[in-house]
Protein backbone atom coordinates (compact mmCIF):
# COMPACT_ATOMS: atom_id res chain seq x y z
CA UNK A 1 0.00 0.00 0.00
CA UNK A 2 1.22 3.47 -0.86
CA UNK A 3 1.47 6.05 1.90
CA UNK A 4 0.72 9.76 1.60
CA UNK A 5 4.31 10.59 0.66
CA UNK A 6 4.44 7.92 -2.02
CA UNK A 7 6.31 5.36 0.05
CA UNK A 8 5.26 1.73 0.23
CA UNK A 9 4.24 0.62 3.70
CA UNK A 10 7.10 -1.28 5.38
CA UNK A 11 4.68 -3.30 7.54
CA UNK A 12 1.47 -5.23 6.98
CA UNK A 13 -1.47 -2.86 7.29
CA UNK A 14 -4.84 -3.97 8.66
CA UNK A 15 -7.60 -4.91 6.19
CA UNK A 16 -11.23 -3.76 6.40
CA UNK A 17 -10.40 -0.07 6.86
CA UNK A 18 -13.01 2.50 5.74
CA UNK A 19 -10.74 5.54 5.95
CA UNK A 20 -7.09 6.01 6.86
CA UNK A 21 -4.05 8.28 6.86
CA UNK A 22 -0.54 6.89 7.25
CA UNK A 23 3.02 8.15 7.71
CA UNK A 24 6.46 6.61 7.68
CA UNK A 25 9.74 8.04 8.97
CA UNK A 26 12.46 6.16 7.07
CA UNK A 27 15.78 5.22 8.58
CA UNK A 28 18.69 7.36 7.33
CA UNK A 29 20.88 4.24 7.41
CA UNK A 30 18.90 1.85 5.20
CA UNK A 31 16.16 2.04 2.57
CA UNK A 32 14.65 -1.15 3.94
CA UNK A 33 14.34 0.08 7.53
CA UNK A 34 12.13 2.67 9.21
CA UNK A 35 12.19 4.52 12.51
CA UNK A 36 8.46 5.07 12.99
CA UNK A 37 5.39 4.09 11.00
CA UNK A 38 1.83 4.90 12.00
CA UNK A 39 -1.37 6.70 11.30
CA UNK A 40 -5.11 6.83 11.80
CA UNK A 41 -7.64 4.13 10.85
CA UNK A 42 -11.43 4.10 10.85
CA UNK A 43 -12.53 0.48 10.82
CA UNK A 44 -15.28 -1.01 8.69
CA UNK A 45 -18.16 -2.74 10.45
CA UNK A 46 -16.72 -6.22 9.85
CA UNK A 47 -13.16 -5.37 10.99
CA UNK A 48 -11.68 -8.41 12.76
CA UNK A 49 -7.88 -8.54 12.91
CA UNK A 50 -6.11 -11.63 14.28
CA UNK A 51 -2.32 -11.97 14.64
CA UNK A 52 -0.37 -14.57 16.61
CA UNK A 53 2.73 -12.37 16.51
CA UNK A 54 4.02 -9.17 14.93
CA UNK A 55 7.69 -8.33 14.32
CA UNK A 56 7.54 -4.79 15.74
CA UNK A 57 6.40 -3.13 18.94
CA UNK A 58 3.12 -1.36 18.11
CA UNK A 59 1.18 1.13 20.24
CA UNK A 60 -2.54 1.56 19.48
CA UNK A 61 -4.85 4.27 20.81
CA UNK A 62 -8.64 3.78 20.70
CA UNK A 63 -10.35 7.16 20.25
CA UNK A 64 -13.92 6.24 19.24
CA UNK A 65 -16.26 3.30 18.74
CA UNK A 66 -16.33 0.00 20.60
CA UNK A 67 -15.23 -3.59 20.19
CA UNK A 68 -13.32 -6.46 21.75
CA UNK A 69 -9.59 -6.85 22.41
CA UNK A 70 -7.60 -10.03 23.07
CA UNK A 71 -3.97 -9.45 23.99
CA UNK A 72 -2.09 -12.48 25.20
CA UNK A 73 -4.28 -13.89 27.96
CA UNK A 74 -6.13 -10.60 28.48
CA UNK A 75 -9.63 -10.01 27.18
CA UNK A 76 -11.03 -6.48 27.39
CA UNK A 77 -13.67 -4.23 25.92
CA UNK A 78 -12.14 -1.92 23.34
CA UNK A 79 -13.54 1.50 24.19
CA UNK A 80 -12.32 5.09 23.80
CA UNK A 81 -9.39 5.76 26.13
CA UNK A 82 -7.86 2.27 25.81
CA UNK A 83 -4.16 2.02 24.84
CA UNK A 84 -2.19 -1.19 24.34
CA UNK A 85 0.93 -2.65 22.73
CA UNK A 86 1.21 -5.71 20.50
CA UNK A 87 4.47 -7.19 19.26
CA UNK A 88 6.64 -10.30 19.10
CA UNK A 89 5.42 -13.53 20.66
CA UNK A 90 1.99 -12.29 21.74
CA UNK A 91 -1.47 -13.27 20.51
CA UNK A 92 -3.51 -10.28 19.35
CA UNK A 93 -7.08 -9.90 18.18
CA UNK A 94 -9.14 -6.75 17.70
CA UNK A 95 -12.78 -6.87 16.62
CA UNK A 96 -15.08 -3.90 16.13
CA UNK A 97 -18.73 -3.47 17.02
CA UNK A 98 -20.54 -3.24 13.67
CA UNK A 99 -22.86 -0.51 14.99
CA UNK A 100 -19.99 1.54 16.47
CA UNK A 101 -16.89 0.92 14.33
CA UNK A 102 -13.59 1.59 16.05
CA UNK A 103 -11.41 4.59 15.30
CA UNK A 104 -7.77 4.40 16.34
CA UNK A 105 -4.30 5.83 15.96
CA UNK A 106 -1.26 3.57 15.95
CA UNK A 107 2.53 3.84 16.06
CA UNK A 108 4.94 1.11 14.98
CA UNK A 109 8.46 1.34 16.43
CA UNK A 110 11.17 0.31 14.00
CA UNK A 111 14.44 -1.21 15.15
CA UNK A 112 16.15 2.18 14.85
CA UNK A 113 13.63 3.51 17.39
CA UNK A 114 15.37 1.49 20.11
CA UNK A 115 17.84 4.00 21.60
CA UNK A 116 20.73 2.63 23.61
CA UNK A 117 19.50 1.68 27.08
CA UNK A 118 16.71 4.24 27.06
CA UNK A 119 13.81 2.50 25.35
CA UNK A 120 10.65 3.56 27.24
CA UNK A 121 9.88 0.70 29.64
CA UNK A 122 6.28 1.90 29.87
CA UNK A 123 5.69 0.22 26.50
CA UNK A 124 6.10 -3.49 25.90
CA UNK A 125 4.15 -6.20 24.05
CA UNK A 126 1.11 -7.01 26.19
CA UNK A 127 0.87 -3.77 28.19
CA UNK A 128 -2.57 -2.17 28.51
CA UNK A 129 -3.52 1.28 29.77
CA UNK A 130 -7.12 2.35 30.21
CA UNK A 131 -9.06 5.31 31.53
CA UNK A 132 -7.20 7.79 29.32
CA UNK A 133 -9.07 10.87 28.07
CA UNK A 134 -9.82 10.05 24.38
CA UNK A 135 -9.41 13.74 23.53
CA UNK A 136 -5.79 13.58 24.71
CA UNK A 137 -5.14 10.51 22.57
CA UNK A 138 -6.80 12.12 19.55
CA UNK A 139 -4.90 15.40 19.96
CA UNK A 140 -1.48 13.79 20.21
CA UNK A 141 -2.26 11.19 17.58
CA UNK A 142 -3.14 13.96 15.15
CA UNK A 143 0.01 15.93 16.00
CA UNK A 144 2.20 12.86 15.41
CA UNK A 145 0.43 12.09 12.14
CA UNK A 146 0.77 15.69 10.96
CA UNK A 147 4.49 15.77 11.73
CA UNK A 148 5.07 12.30 10.29
CA UNK A 149 3.54 13.25 6.94
CA UNK A 150 5.47 16.52 6.71
CA UNK A 151 8.49 16.87 4.48
CA UNK A 152 10.56 18.46 7.26
CA UNK A 153 14.14 17.28 7.68
CA UNK A 154 13.42 17.24 11.42
CA UNK A 155 10.33 15.03 11.12
CA UNK A 156 11.99 12.03 12.75
CA UNK A 157 13.21 13.97 15.79
CA UNK A 158 9.90 15.79 16.11
CA UNK A 159 7.87 12.58 15.93
CA UNK A 160 10.14 11.02 18.57
CA UNK A 161 9.62 14.01 20.88
CA UNK A 162 5.85 13.94 20.43
CA UNK A 163 5.74 10.19 21.11
CA UNK A 164 7.71 10.65 24.33
CA UNK A 165 5.22 13.27 25.52
CA UNK A 166 2.31 11.01 24.57
CA UNK A 167 3.80 8.10 26.54
CA UNK A 168 4.19 10.28 29.64
CA UNK A 169 0.61 11.52 29.34
CA UNK A 170 -0.71 7.97 28.96
CA UNK A 171 1.24 6.84 32.02
CA UNK A 172 0.10 9.80 34.12
CA UNK A 173 -3.54 9.52 33.09
CA UNK A 174 -3.62 5.78 33.75
CA UNK A 175 -1.99 6.32 37.16
CA UNK A 176 -4.72 8.77 38.11
CA UNK A 177 -7.45 6.32 37.04
CA UNK A 178 -6.32 3.59 39.46
CA UNK A 179 -8.59 2.66 42.39
CA UNK A 180 -8.04 4.81 45.47
CA UNK A 181 -8.12 2.15 48.20
CA UNK A 182 -8.44 -1.51 49.09
CA UNK A 183 -6.73 -4.69 47.87
CA UNK A 184 -7.27 -3.78 44.22
CA UNK A 185 -5.43 -0.50 44.78
CA UNK A 186 -2.56 -2.32 46.50
CA UNK A 187 -2.12 -4.72 43.59
CA UNK A 188 -2.52 -1.87 41.09
CA UNK A 189 0.24 0.09 42.85
CA UNK A 190 2.49 -2.97 42.82
CA UNK A 191 1.83 -3.65 39.14
CA UNK A 192 2.56 -0.03 38.27
CA UNK A 193 5.82 -0.21 40.22
CA UNK A 194 6.75 -3.45 38.45
CA UNK A 195 6.08 -1.78 35.09
CA UNK A 196 8.22 1.24 35.92
CA UNK A 197 11.06 -0.31 37.97
CA UNK A 198 11.21 -3.98 36.94
CA UNK A 199 14.81 -3.61 35.75
CA UNK A 200 16.06 -2.72 39.22
CA UNK A 201 13.63 -4.73 41.38
CA UNK A 202 15.12 -8.09 42.32
CA UNK A 203 12.67 -9.68 44.77
CA UNK A 204 9.17 -9.62 46.20
CA UNK A 205 10.72 -8.34 49.44
CA UNK A 206 12.02 -5.22 47.65
CA UNK A 207 8.65 -4.71 46.02
CA UNK A 208 6.79 -5.02 49.33
CA UNK A 209 9.25 -2.67 51.06
CA UNK A 210 8.70 -0.03 48.38
CA UNK A 211 4.93 -0.19 48.88
CA UNK A 212 5.07 -0.41 52.66
CA UNK A 213 3.48 -3.81 53.31
CA UNK A 214 4.78 -7.23 54.30
CA UNK A 215 5.71 -9.71 51.56
CA UNK A 216 3.11 -12.12 52.95
CA UNK A 217 0.32 -9.55 52.66
CA UNK A 218 1.37 -8.61 49.13
CA UNK A 219 1.55 -12.27 48.12
CA UNK A 220 -1.99 -12.96 49.39
CA UNK A 221 -3.31 -9.94 47.47
CA UNK A 222 -1.58 -11.08 44.27
CA UNK A 223 -2.83 -14.65 44.54
CA UNK A 224 -6.43 -13.39 44.82
CA UNK A 225 -6.09 -10.87 42.00
CA UNK A 226 -3.41 -12.22 39.65
CA UNK A 227 -3.41 -15.94 40.54
CA UNK A 228 0.37 -15.69 40.79
CA UNK A 229 3.00 -14.50 43.26
CA UNK A 230 4.50 -11.01 43.02
CA UNK A 231 7.86 -12.54 42.08
CA UNK A 232 6.29 -14.56 39.26
CA UNK A 233 4.67 -11.41 37.86
CA UNK A 234 7.94 -9.48 38.22
CA UNK A 235 9.89 -12.24 36.45
CA UNK A 236 7.36 -12.40 33.60
CA UNK A 237 7.75 -8.65 33.13
CA UNK A 238 11.53 -8.95 33.05
CA UNK A 239 11.40 -11.81 30.55
CA UNK A 240 8.86 -10.02 28.32
CA UNK A 241 11.21 -7.05 28.09
CA UNK A 242 14.16 -9.36 27.47
CA UNK A 243 12.28 -11.13 24.68
CA UNK A 244 11.49 -7.82 23.00
CA UNK A 245 15.15 -6.76 23.18
CA UNK A 246 16.28 -10.10 21.79
CA UNK A 247 14.02 -9.65 18.78
CA UNK A 248 14.31 -5.93 18.18
CA UNK A 249 17.59 -4.62 19.59
CA UNK A 250 21.31 -5.10 18.81
CA UNK A 251 22.25 -5.75 22.47
CA UNK A 252 24.15 -8.93 23.36
CA UNK A 253 22.49 -11.58 25.52
CA UNK A 254 24.72 -10.61 28.46
CA UNK A 255 23.77 -6.94 28.04
CA UNK A 256 20.10 -7.90 27.97
CA UNK A 257 20.53 -10.06 31.07
CA UNK A 258 22.19 -7.13 32.86
CA UNK A 259 19.39 -4.77 31.78
CA UNK A 260 16.74 -6.85 33.56
CA UNK A 261 18.77 -7.40 36.73
CA UNK A 262 20.51 -10.72 36.04
CA UNK A 263 24.27 -10.42 36.45
CA UNK A 264 24.59 -14.17 35.85
CA UNK A 265 23.79 -15.10 32.24
CA UNK A 266 23.14 -18.72 33.23
CA UNK A 267 20.42 -17.76 35.72
CA UNK A 268 18.94 -15.39 33.12
CA UNK A 269 18.91 -18.16 30.50
CA UNK A 270 17.23 -20.57 32.92
CA UNK A 271 14.52 -18.03 33.83
CA UNK A 272 13.97 -17.20 30.16
CA UNK A 273 13.67 -20.86 29.17
CA UNK A 274 11.20 -21.49 32.00
CA UNK A 275 9.03 -18.65 30.66
CA UNK A 276 9.26 -19.35 26.91
CA UNK A 277 10.35 -22.97 26.62
CA UNK A 278 13.57 -22.11 24.79
CA UNK A 279 16.86 -20.40 25.66
CA UNK A 280 17.60 -16.79 24.67
CA UNK A 281 19.94 -17.91 21.90
CA UNK A 282 17.11 -19.71 20.09
CA UNK A 283 14.75 -16.75 20.49
CA UNK A 284 17.39 -14.54 18.87
CA UNK A 285 18.20 -16.82 15.92
CA UNK A 286 15.47 -15.32 13.75
CA UNK A 287 17.35 -12.01 13.90
CA UNK A 288 20.63 -13.60 12.96
CA UNK A 289 22.38 -12.05 15.98
CA UNK A 290 24.59 -13.65 18.60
Amino acid sequence: MLLKNGQTSPVELAPKIADASYFCVPSPHSRDEFIYMGGFEQCEGDFNLLRETFPFLTLELITAGSGKLELGEQKRKATPGLCYCSGPNIHFRLQTNAKEPLQKFFIVFGRDAFPKRTHPTALYPGCVYQGIDPNILRKWGELILEEGTSQSSQAGDNVASLINVLIRKISNEAEESLPAQGTDALVARALRLIDSDFQSLRSAQELADRIGVTPEHLCRAFRRSQHATPYQVLTRRKMAHAYTLLKLSPFTIQEIADSVGFSDAFHFSRAFKKQYGKPPSQARQARGLK
